[in-house]
């Protein structure tokens, strides 16, 4: 074979490979269909594909994000973000793999102008009454971190154990009281919130908040609630049609909070379902949406103790 033919059968063995290779490709993709971020996940387009499958653009449960915008790199795994006070920065705490600690994000801007760094956090953080300062919570350290804010910076002011003798300890949320500005901490390593004092961080008091759904002992009712909530939200309704039946059978203590801007349930299902719960009461959170103990936190803690007094005096 002279040297031109066999340059040429080279050439035709390393095309029909190219081939072959394309075509699996092409196959495994039509096997294997996902979403491209640039499609709409609510389109027929996507929901129609045969053998769509979940990857970073949709979740095994067919929720998909389109982010809207630009994208800020921030530390892994941001646990929680707040608008600071004066609107000025967005404070996120990250309690990921790789860096704990708190970044503040320019809100105009768009740019990270501090991460301050510490040795474990979780997901509690809330700025004080005063706007001044804000708390982070440190998980299975017992810590509560302390930060000094002004002029949308931010610098550490200290680290205290409240209850250094307390070994079943997990500092989680934090919520602070609209009025006294004392923390309400959840210590879910003994299911129950911390009273802090809003200077000295000490310890005032502890209330019980009973068992997590998430206790291996009540798997089984955690499985059956979500069946449960499956089957009442569950597409093509969204609702219940024959709940206000059910309403009547409960009867322990009942508080119904609600958003004044809820736009999912409007607040004239609160008083609805108050005439149908035996001895509820109803509670308007103003300028809130639809899920209040997340969009005003110290309002929901404030109408919750209050409601748990209620119930201390009357007993």
């Amino acid at each position: 074979m002279s040297p031109t033919t066999r340059t040429l059968a080279t050439w035709r063995l390393a095309a029909v490979a190219v081939a072959l290779v394309c075509t699996d490709l092409s196959s495994a993709a039509d096997h294997n269909p996902v979403r491209q971020p640039v499609e709409d996940v609510n389109s027929a387009a996507v929901r129609r594909k045969a053998g769509l499958q979940p990857n970073e653009s949709l979740l095994f449960n067919g929720w998909g994000v389109t982010p809207a915008g630009d994208q800020v790199p921030v530390s892994d795994m941001a646990l929680k973000l707040v608008v600071a006070p004066d609107k000025r920065r967005l404070v996120a705490v990250s309690g990921g793999f790789s860096n704990h600690g708190v970044t503040l994000l320019d809100m105009a801007n768009r740019q990270v102008t501090q991460f301050l760094s510490l040795t474990q956090s979780w997901n509690g953080l809330a700025f004080s009454k005063d706007g001044r300062r804000f708390f982070v919570s440190g998980g299975a350290s017992g810590l509560m971190h302390v930060f000094k804010y002004a002029n949308g910076e931010a610098a550490p002011d200290r680290s205290a154990q409240p209850n250094p003798e307390r070994t079943n300890v997990f500092l989680a949320g934090i919520a602070i009281h609209p009025v006294t500005g004392k923390l309400y901490v959840c210590n879910e390593g003994n299911h129950e919130i911390w009273v802090l004092h809003p200077e000295t961080l000490a310890l005032e008091t502890t209330i019980a908040a009973g068992q997590f759904p998430w206790k291996p002992e009540l798997e089984d009712v955690t499985m059956k609630n979500r069946v449960a909530t499956a089957r009442v939200v569950w597409q093509p309704r969204g609702y219940d049609p024959h709940l206000h039946k059910w309403l009547h059978r409960i009867d322990v203590p009942t508080l119904l909070v609600w958003g004044t801007n809820d736009r999912l349930f409007p607040k004239g299902y609160a008083f609805a379902w108050q005439q149908l719960i035996p001895g509820s009461k109803v509670a308007i959170v103003p300028e809130c949406g639809h899920v209040p103990h997340v969009e005003k936190p110290s309002v929901f803690v404030s109408e919750l103790q209050s409601f748990i007094n209620g119930m201390r005096a009357a007993a």
